[in-house]
Protein backbone atom coordinates (compact mmCIF):
# COMPACT_ATOMS: atom_id res chain seq x y z
CA UNK A 1 0.00 0.00 0.00
CA UNK A 2 2.71 2.34 0.75
CA UNK A 3 4.75 1.33 -2.49
CA UNK A 4 1.13 2.18 -4.09
CA UNK A 5 0.45 5.50 -2.58
CA UNK A 6 4.12 6.60 -3.22
CA UNK A 7 3.68 5.84 -6.89
CA UNK A 8 0.23 7.53 -7.27
CA UNK A 9 1.86 11.18 -4.95
CA UNK A 10 4.58 11.06 -7.49
CA UNK A 11 2.36 10.59 -10.75
CA UNK A 12 -0.09 13.14 -9.22
CA UNK A 13 2.25 15.71 -9.06
CA UNK A 14 4.11 15.33 -11.81
CA UNK A 15 0.68 15.83 -14.21
CA UNK A 16 0.08 18.86 -11.97
CA UNK A 17 3.86 20.33 -12.93
CA UNK A 18 3.39 19.16 -16.33
CA UNK A 19 -0.17 21.13 -16.61
CA UNK A 20 0.94 23.74 -14.17
CA UNK A 21 4.30 24.24 -17.28
CA UNK A 22 2.16 24.63 -19.99
CA UNK A 23 0.05 27.13 -18.43
CA UNK A 24 2.36 29.71 -17.08
CA UNK A 25 5.67 28.78 -17.56
CA UNK A 26 8.20 29.15 -19.45
CA UNK A 27 10.27 26.29 -22.19
CA UNK A 28 13.05 25.97 -20.05
CA UNK A 29 10.93 26.30 -16.38
CA UNK A 30 8.78 23.14 -18.29
CA UNK A 31 11.88 21.60 -18.80
CA UNK A 32 13.66 22.24 -15.05
CA UNK A 33 10.38 21.07 -12.94
CA UNK A 34 10.33 17.74 -15.41
CA UNK A 35 13.51 16.73 -14.89
CA UNK A 36 13.55 17.75 -11.20
CA UNK A 37 10.75 15.57 -10.47
CA UNK A 38 12.30 12.26 -13.01
CA UNK A 39 15.53 12.56 -11.10
CA UNK A 40 12.83 12.21 -8.00
CA UNK A 41 11.58 9.06 -9.24
CA UNK A 42 14.57 7.67 -10.29
CA UNK A 43 16.20 8.33 -7.03
CA UNK A 44 13.62 6.85 -4.89
CA UNK A 45 13.87 3.80 -7.34
CA UNK A 46 17.21 2.97 -6.77
CA UNK A 47 16.83 3.46 -3.02
CA UNK A 48 14.49 0.57 -2.72
CA UNK A 49 16.58 -1.56 -5.15
CA UNK A 50 19.61 -1.10 -3.12
CA UNK A 51 17.96 -1.80 0.32
CA UNK A 52 16.14 -5.05 -1.27
CA UNK A 53 19.87 -6.21 -2.83
CA UNK A 54 21.36 -5.14 0.51
CA UNK A 55 19.00 -7.80 2.48
CA UNK A 56 19.37 -10.47 0.30
CA UNK A 57 23.45 -10.27 0.05
CA UNK A 58 23.53 -9.48 4.06
CA UNK A 59 21.52 -12.59 4.91
CA UNK A 60 23.69 -14.72 2.21
CA UNK A 61 25.94 -15.39 5.67
CA UNK A 62 23.13 -17.34 7.40
CA UNK A 63 23.78 -17.88 11.52
CA UNK A 64 26.79 -15.78 11.65
CA UNK A 65 25.28 -12.37 10.67
CA UNK A 66 22.11 -13.47 12.85
CA UNK A 67 24.00 -14.50 15.59
CA UNK A 68 25.41 -10.92 15.77
CA UNK A 69 22.00 -9.07 15.19
CA UNK A 70 20.90 -11.43 18.76
CA UNK A 71 23.67 -10.40 20.44
CA UNK A 72 23.19 -6.93 19.72
CA UNK A 73 19.83 -7.25 20.57
CA UNK A 74 20.71 -8.20 23.91
CA UNK A 75 22.61 -4.84 24.52
CA UNK A 76 20.40 -2.81 23.00
CA UNK A 77 17.26 -3.89 24.59
CA UNK A 78 15.97 -0.59 26.68
CA UNK A 79 17.40 1.47 24.31
CA UNK A 80 15.35 1.15 21.45
CA UNK A 81 13.45 4.91 20.15
CA UNK A 82 10.16 5.59 21.41
CA UNK A 83 9.13 6.28 18.29
CA UNK A 84 9.39 3.71 16.72
CA UNK A 85 6.27 0.86 16.27
CA UNK A 86 6.50 -2.44 18.01
CA UNK A 87 6.72 -5.81 16.64
CA UNK A 88 3.96 -7.66 18.21
CA UNK A 89 4.88 -11.69 16.93
CA UNK A 90 2.15 -14.25 17.05
CA UNK A 91 4.43 -18.01 17.31
CA UNK A 92 0.94 -19.87 17.82
CA UNK A 93 1.24 -22.56 18.16
CA UNK A 94 -0.66 -24.85 15.94
CA UNK A 95 -3.94 -26.13 16.53
CA UNK A 96 -4.52 -23.49 19.14
CA UNK A 97 -7.43 -20.99 16.99
CA UNK A 98 -4.59 -19.38 15.25
CA UNK A 99 -5.81 -19.62 11.57
CA UNK A 100 -9.38 -17.77 13.41
CA UNK A 101 -6.86 -14.98 15.14
CA UNK A 102 -5.34 -14.66 11.21
CA UNK A 103 -8.65 -14.37 9.68
CA UNK A 104 -9.79 -11.69 12.18
CA UNK A 105 -6.71 -9.95 12.15
CA UNK A 106 -7.38 -9.90 8.13
CA UNK A 107 -10.75 -9.16 7.88
CA UNK A 108 -10.22 -6.29 10.54
CA UNK A 109 -7.06 -4.76 8.94
CA UNK A 110 -8.64 -1.55 7.98
CA UNK A 111 -9.72 -1.06 11.67
CA UNK A 112 -6.17 -2.06 13.23
CA UNK A 113 -5.04 0.78 10.92
CA UNK A 114 -6.70 3.22 12.78
CA UNK A 115 -5.30 1.56 16.07
CA UNK A 116 -1.93 2.26 14.60
CA UNK A 117 -1.47 -1.55 13.90
CA UNK A 118 -0.87 -3.64 10.07
CA UNK A 119 -1.29 -7.23 10.06
CA UNK A 120 1.02 -9.63 7.71
CA UNK A 121 1.11 -12.96 8.28
CA UNK A 122 -1.14 -16.68 7.38
CA UNK A 123 -4.24 -15.60 5.65
CA UNK A 124 -2.48 -13.01 3.27
CA UNK A 125 -2.16 -14.63 -0.26
CA UNK A 126 0.98 -12.14 -0.69
CA UNK A 127 2.57 -13.70 2.77
CA UNK A 128 1.88 -17.24 1.53
CA UNK A 129 3.23 -16.94 -2.06
CA UNK A 130 5.81 -14.36 -1.13
CA UNK A 131 7.99 -14.17 2.13
CA UNK A 132 6.50 -17.15 3.63
CA UNK A 133 7.56 -19.88 0.49
CA UNK A 134 11.18 -17.81 1.30
CA UNK A 135 11.29 -18.63 4.46
CA UNK A 136 9.90 -22.29 4.24
CA UNK A 137 12.03 -23.32 0.70
CA UNK A 138 15.00 -21.54 1.07
CA UNK A 139 15.94 -21.04 4.26
CA UNK A 140 14.53 -23.87 6.25
CA UNK A 141 14.61 -26.62 2.87
CA UNK A 142 17.73 -24.98 1.98
CA UNK A 143 16.53 -24.60 -1.72
CA UNK A 144 19.80 -23.74 -3.87
CA UNK A 145 20.22 -21.79 -6.13
CA UNK A 146 16.85 -19.72 -3.88
CA UNK A 147 14.54 -18.67 -6.68
CA UNK A 148 15.51 -14.71 -7.48
CA UNK A 149 10.98 -14.24 -6.67
CA UNK A 150 11.21 -15.71 -3.37
CA UNK A 151 14.32 -13.97 -2.66
CA UNK A 152 13.39 -10.88 -4.18
CA UNK A 153 9.81 -10.94 -2.04
CA UNK A 154 11.52 -11.45 1.31
CA UNK A 155 13.07 -8.28 0.37
CA UNK A 156 10.46 -6.15 -0.13
CA UNK A 157 8.33 -7.67 3.22
CA UNK A 158 11.59 -6.54 4.98
CA UNK A 159 11.28 -3.17 3.66
CA UNK A 160 7.54 -2.89 4.41
CA UNK A 161 7.81 -4.56 7.56
CA UNK A 162 10.72 -1.83 8.96
CA UNK A 163 9.32 0.88 6.76
CA UNK A 164 6.27 0.88 9.30
CA UNK A 165 7.95 0.32 12.46
CA UNK A 166 10.31 3.14 12.09
CA UNK A 167 7.28 5.86 10.86
CA UNK A 168 5.59 4.55 14.08
CA UNK A 169 3.36 1.93 13.22
CA UNK A 170 3.27 -1.61 15.52
CA UNK A 171 3.17 -4.86 13.38
CA UNK A 172 1.55 -7.67 14.07
CA UNK A 173 3.24 -10.42 12.24
CA UNK A 174 1.60 -14.42 12.67
CA UNK A 175 3.10 -17.77 11.42
CA UNK A 176 1.91 -20.64 13.94
CA UNK A 177 4.81 -22.76 11.55
CA UNK A 178 7.67 -20.82 13.27
CA UNK A 179 8.33 -23.41 15.97
CA UNK A 180 7.87 -26.67 13.78
CA UNK A 181 9.68 -24.66 10.77
CA UNK A 182 12.41 -24.24 13.75
CA UNK A 183 12.73 -27.54 14.72
CA UNK A 184 13.56 -28.32 11.62
CA UNK A 185 16.08 -26.16 10.79
CA UNK A 186 16.94 -23.19 13.63
CA UNK A 187 17.31 -20.59 11.03
CA UNK A 188 13.62 -20.12 10.70
CA UNK A 189 13.43 -18.63 14.28
CA UNK A 190 17.26 -16.92 13.00
CA UNK A 191 15.55 -14.86 10.05
CA UNK A 192 12.80 -14.09 11.48
CA UNK A 193 14.75 -12.83 14.64
CA UNK A 194 16.36 -10.59 12.20
CA UNK A 195 13.73 -9.15 10.40
CA UNK A 196 12.93 -7.71 13.74
CA UNK A 197 16.24 -6.77 15.18
CA UNK A 198 16.63 -3.26 16.54
CA UNK A 199 12.72 -2.68 17.34
CA UNK A 200 10.56 -3.55 20.25
CA UNK A 201 9.50 -6.82 19.89
CA UNK A 202 6.47 -8.93 22.15
CA UNK A 203 5.39 -12.80 21.35
CA UNK A 204 2.28 -13.83 21.35
CA UNK A 205 1.90 -17.57 22.47
CA UNK A 206 -1.31 -19.49 23.12
CA UNK A 207 -1.39 -22.32 25.76
CA UNK A 208 -3.66 -25.53 24.98
CA UNK A 209 -3.72 -28.88 26.98
CA UNK A 210 -1.62 -30.93 25.77
CA UNK A 211 -4.18 -34.41 24.83
CA UNK A 212 -6.34 -31.65 23.07
CA UNK A 213 -3.77 -30.12 21.16
CA UNK A 214 -2.51 -33.95 20.50
CA UNK A 215 -5.86 -34.87 19.26
CA UNK A 216 -6.84 -31.84 17.30
CA UNK A 217 -2.89 -32.01 15.68
CA UNK A 218 -2.89 -35.98 14.77
CA UNK A 219 -7.16 -35.12 13.10
CA UNK A 220 -5.43 -31.76 11.16
CA UNK A 221 -2.74 -33.59 9.41
CA UNK A 222 -4.53 -36.99 9.02
CA UNK A 223 -7.83 -35.39 7.19
CA UNK A 224 -5.82 -33.45 4.71
CA UNK A 225 -5.00 -37.03 3.54
CA UNK A 226 -7.00 -38.17 0.25
CA UNK A 227 -4.44 -40.19 -1.91
CA UNK A 228 -2.29 -41.22 0.83
CA UNK A 229 -3.13 -44.18 3.36
CA UNK A 230 -4.86 -42.36 6.72
CA UNK A 231 -2.60 -43.47 9.95
CA UNK A 232 -5.10 -44.70 12.83
CA UNK A 233 -4.00 -42.50 16.43
CA UNK A 234 -1.89 -45.63 18.17
CA UNK A 235 0.19 -45.95 15.01
CA UNK A 236 0.44 -42.55 14.54
CA UNK A 237 1.17 -42.15 17.93
CA UNK A 238 3.92 -44.35 17.91
CA UNK A 239 5.78 -43.47 15.23
CA UNK A 240 4.26 -45.07 12.36
CA UNK A 241 4.23 -41.63 10.20
CA UNK A 242 7.27 -40.38 8.98
CA UNK A 243 6.36 -37.18 9.80
CA UNK A 244 5.43 -37.46 13.50
CA UNK A 245 8.84 -36.00 14.96
CA UNK A 246 8.27 -32.68 13.01
CA UNK A 247 4.73 -32.32 13.64
CA UNK A 248 5.01 -32.94 17.04
CA UNK A 249 6.03 -29.79 18.30
CA UNK A 250 3.69 -28.68 21.14
CA UNK A 251 4.65 -25.22 23.02
CA UNK A 252 7.31 -25.88 25.90
CA UNK A 253 9.43 -24.23 28.56
CA UNK A 254 12.10 -24.47 25.71
CA UNK A 255 10.19 -22.36 23.69
CA UNK A 256 9.59 -19.60 26.00
CA UNK A 257 13.25 -20.08 26.99
CA UNK A 258 14.37 -19.39 23.29
CA UNK A 259 11.83 -16.60 22.66
CA UNK A 260 12.79 -14.77 26.06
CA UNK A 261 16.34 -14.62 25.20
CA UNK A 262 16.00 -13.20 21.86
CA UNK A 263 12.73 -11.21 22.19
CA UNK A 264 11.62 -8.16 24.54
CA UNK A 265 9.13 -9.88 26.42
CA UNK A 266 6.43 -13.14 26.10
CA UNK A 267 2.96 -13.57 26.64
CA UNK A 268 1.16 -16.70 27.16
CA UNK A 269 -2.72 -16.19 26.30
CA UNK A 270 -4.54 -19.36 28.11
CA UNK A 271 -8.02 -20.48 25.35
CA UNK A 272 -9.07 -22.46 28.27
CA UNK A 273 -9.13 -19.15 30.56
CA UNK A 274 -11.68 -16.79 28.76
CA UNK A 275 -12.29 -13.97 31.07
CA UNK A 276 -15.35 -12.38 28.22
CA UNK A 277 -18.12 -13.77 26.80
CA UNK A 278 -17.35 -12.43 23.43
CA UNK A 279 -15.21 -15.72 22.67
CA UNK A 280 -12.23 -17.17 22.69
CA UNK A 281 -10.75 -14.97 19.46
CA UNK A 282 -12.01 -11.93 20.72
CA UNK A 283 -10.70 -12.36 24.60
CA UNK A 284 -7.33 -12.63 22.36
CA UNK A 285 -7.41 -9.81 20.42
CA UNK A 286 -8.50 -7.41 23.46
CA UNK A 287 -5.88 -9.40 25.55
CA UNK A 288 -2.84 -9.56 23.15
CA UNK A 289 -3.30 -6.18 21.55
CA UNK A 290 -4.43 -3.63 24.80
CA UNK A 291 -3.69 -0.45 22.46
CA UNK A 292 -6.63 -1.63 19.70
CA UNK A 293 -9.41 0.02 21.57
CA UNK A 294 -11.15 0.32 18.42
CA UNK A 295 -10.35 -2.65 16.69
CA UNK A 296 -11.58 -4.70 20.37
CA UNK A 297 -14.55 -2.93 20.78
CA UNK A 298 -16.06 -3.56 17.16
CA UNK A 299 -14.98 -7.09 17.37
CA UNK A 300 -17.03 -7.03 21.53
CA UNK A 301 -19.89 -5.41 19.21
CA UNK A 302 -19.28 -8.13 16.59
CA UNK A 303 -19.11 -5.16 14.20
CA UNK A 304 -15.87 -5.97 12.15
CA UNK A 305 -16.16 -6.59 8.60
CA UNK A 306 -15.99 -10.04 8.54
CA UNK A 307 -15.99 -12.78 11.26
CA UNK A 308 -13.48 -16.17 10.72
CA UNK A 309 -14.52 -19.23 9.37
CA UNK A 310 -14.77 -22.07 10.94
CA UNK A 311 -11.59 -25.09 10.86
CA UNK A 312 -13.75 -28.03 12.16
CA UNK A 313 -12.41 -31.14 12.84
CA UNK A 314 -13.13 -34.44 10.64
CA UNK A 315 -15.13 -37.13 13.08
CA UNK A 316 -15.50 -39.43 9.56
CA UNK A 317 -11.64 -40.05 9.85
CA UNK A 318 -12.56 -43.62 11.16
CA UNK A 319 -14.82 -44.43 7.98
CA UNK A 320 -12.43 -42.99 5.86
CA UNK A 321 -9.46 -44.89 7.33
CA UNK A 322 -11.63 -48.19 6.82
CA UNK A 323 -12.41 -47.40 3.22
CA UNK A 324 -9.17 -46.81 2.34
CA UNK A 325 -7.89 -49.71 3.53
CA UNK A 326 -10.51 -51.86 1.93
CA UNK A 327 -9.34 -50.46 -1.56
CA UNK A 328 -6.04 -51.18 -0.93
CA UNK A 329 -6.83 -54.70 0.17
CA UNK A 330 -8.52 -54.80 -3.56
CA UNK A 331 -5.64 -53.55 -5.30
CA UNK A 332 -6.55 -49.67 -5.89
CA UNK A 333 -3.88 -47.82 -5.86
CA UNK A 334 -5.07 -44.42 -3.60
CA UNK A 335 -2.37 -42.25 -5.44
CA UNK A 336 -3.77 -42.68 -8.60
CA UNK A 337 -7.39 -42.24 -8.13
CA UNK A 338 -8.47 -39.45 -10.39
CA UNK A 339 -11.16 -36.44 -8.82
CA UNK A 340 -14.46 -38.66 -9.80
CA UNK A 341 -13.25 -41.79 -8.19
CA UNK A 342 -12.57 -39.46 -5.12
CA UNK A 343 -16.23 -38.78 -5.02
CA UNK A 344 -16.83 -42.48 -5.42
CA UNK A 345 -14.91 -42.90 -2.38
CA UNK A 346 -16.79 -40.44 -0.37
CA UNK A 347 -19.88 -42.18 -1.05
CA UNK A 348 -18.02 -45.20 0.18
CA UNK A 349 -17.11 -43.76 3.46
CA UNK A 350 -20.63 -42.67 4.31
CA UNK A 351 -21.53 -46.05 3.87
CA UNK A 352 -19.06 -47.30 6.36
CA UNK A 353 -19.57 -44.28 8.82
CA UNK A 354 -23.21 -45.33 8.84
CA UNK A 355 -22.49 -48.96 9.33
CA UNK A 356 -20.28 -47.96 12.20
CA UNK A 357 -22.81 -45.89 13.66
CA UNK A 358 -25.51 -48.81 13.73
CA UNK A 359 -22.94 -50.66 16.07
CA UNK A 360 -22.02 -49.57 20.10
CA UNK A 361 -18.40 -49.30 20.53
CA UNK A 362 -17.42 -51.91 22.14
CA UNK A 363 -18.80 -53.88 18.92
CA UNK A 364 -15.90 -53.00 17.30
CA UNK A 365 -12.65 -53.88 17.53
CA UNK A 366 -10.49 -51.60 19.09
CA UNK A 367 -6.38 -51.32 19.67
CA UNK A 368 -5.48 -48.52 22.62
CA UNK A 369 -2.38 -46.69 23.41
CA UNK A 370 -0.87 -48.74 26.58
CA UNK A 371 -1.53 -47.53 30.44
CA UNK A 372 2.25 -46.64 30.26
CA UNK A 373 1.72 -45.07 27.09
CA UNK A 374 -1.39 -43.05 28.65
CA UNK A 375 0.34 -42.23 31.92
CA UNK A 376 2.94 -40.60 29.85
CA UNK A 377 0.45 -38.81 27.89
CA UNK A 378 -0.96 -37.39 31.60
CA UNK A 379 2.44 -36.35 32.61
CA UNK A 380 2.71 -34.29 29.45
CA UNK A 381 -0.33 -32.45 30.04
CA UNK A 382 0.71 -31.70 33.95
CA UNK A 383 3.88 -30.51 33.12
CA UNK A 384 3.20 -28.38 30.21
CA UNK A 385 0.23 -26.94 32.56
CA UNK A 386 2.60 -25.97 35.14
CA UNK A 387 5.43 -24.99 32.91
CA UNK A 388 3.68 -22.77 30.75
CA UNK A 389 0.41 -21.43 32.83
CA UNK A 390 1.60 -21.41 36.48
CA UNK A 391 -0.97 -19.32 37.44
CA UNK A 392 -3.64 -21.34 35.41
CA UNK A 393 -6.61 -22.37 38.55
CA UNK A 394 -7.66 -25.70 37.30
CA UNK A 395 -7.04 -28.48 40.02
CA UNK A 396 -5.43 -31.84 38.52
CA UNK A 397 -8.87 -34.01 39.37
CA UNK A 398 -10.76 -31.69 36.67
CA UNK A 399 -7.97 -31.75 34.83
CA UNK A 400 -7.77 -35.63 34.95
CA UNK A 401 -11.34 -35.43 34.34
CA UNK A 402 -10.92 -33.82 31.29
CA UNK A 403 -8.27 -36.14 30.36
CA UNK A 404 -10.48 -39.63 31.30
CA UNK A 405 -12.82 -37.88 28.46
CA UNK A 406 -10.40 -38.33 26.10
CA UNK A 407 -9.38 -41.59 26.56
CA UNK A 408 -11.93 -43.37 23.69
CA UNK A 409 -10.09 -41.31 21.22
CA UNK A 410 -6.50 -42.79 22.09
CA UNK A 411 -7.60 -45.75 20.25
CA UNK A 412 -7.97 -46.58 16.48
CA UNK A 413 -10.35 -49.52 14.71
CA UNK A 414 -8.29 -53.06 14.47
CA UNK A 415 -8.38 -53.25 10.41
CA UNK A 416 -6.91 -56.99 10.57
CA UNK A 417 -9.17 -58.24 13.26
CA UNK A 418 -12.33 -56.80 11.83
CA UNK A 419 -12.07 -58.63 8.31
CA UNK A 420 -11.10 -61.57 10.37
CA UNK A 421 -13.29 -64.84 9.81
CA UNK A 422 -13.26 -65.11 14.06
CA UNK A 423 -15.07 -61.92 14.62
CA UNK A 424 -18.82 -61.74 15.51
CA UNK A 425 -19.52 -58.80 12.73
CA UNK A 426 -17.41 -60.36 10.20
CA UNK A 427 -20.38 -61.49 8.01
CA UNK A 428 -21.60 -57.96 8.80
CA UNK A 429 -18.72 -56.70 7.05
CA UNK A 430 -18.35 -58.76 3.99
CA UNK A 431 -22.23 -57.88 3.30
CA UNK A 432 -21.16 -53.81 3.25
CA UNK A 433 -17.93 -54.95 1.54
CA UNK A 434 -19.99 -56.85 -1.05
CA UNK A 435 -22.57 -53.88 -1.39
CA UNK A 436 -19.66 -51.54 -2.35
CA UNK A 437 -18.12 -53.64 -4.71
CA UNK A 438 -20.69 -52.08 -7.06
CA UNK A 439 -18.28 -48.65 -7.24
CA UNK A 440 -15.52 -51.01 -8.83
CA UNK A 441 -12.87 -48.69 -8.27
Amino acid sequence: RIRCNRAFFFCFSFILSCIHSLIVCSKMMRAVAIAFLLCCVAAVYLYEQYNASSFVANTAGGATTVAATTESRKHAKHGKPSSYGKAILHFGNRKTASTSIQDTLVHASDILEKDGFVYFGHRQRYYIHGPGKYLRECVVNGLDPCPDEYQEAWGHFEQYVKGNLTRGVSVVYSDEDIPRLTAVNPKALDTVDSLFANFETHVKVTYRHYTDWLLSEYNQEQKKRINRLIVGFVDWHRGADEKKEVLLEPLTKAHLEEYSRRFDSVSVFNMHEISSPYGLVVDWLCTMLPEANTTCQKAQSNDLPAMPRDNPSDDDLDARRLTQLYISDGGADLRRLKKSDKNVVQQMAKQVKAWLNSHSAGDIPMICLTEEEKDELWTMTVRTRDELVPGYDISNSILRERFNKSLPKFCQIDYMSLVSQDNPLYLEWKALVVEMSKYNL
